[in-house]
């Protein structure tokens, strides 16, 4: 059994554009073979709405 990558990334409205290249060119590079699990930390809504609690 391989060992699952964990992949973390936080960021705000501001740097969405560059957090999402990040993340392309990281998967875009990484072996298929390796699993991966993503996770992303928002510390204010994107797309202008509000947090649901």
């Amino acid at each position: 059994m391989q060992e699952i990558i964990p992949i973390v990334v936080a960021f705000d409205n501001h740097y969405c554009i560059p957090a999402g290249v990040s993340l392309f060119s990281m998967l875009a590079n990484a072996k298929r073979e390796r699993e991966r699990e993503s996770k992303a930390l928002l510390s204010n809504p994107l797309f202008g709405g509000e947090f649901k609690r």
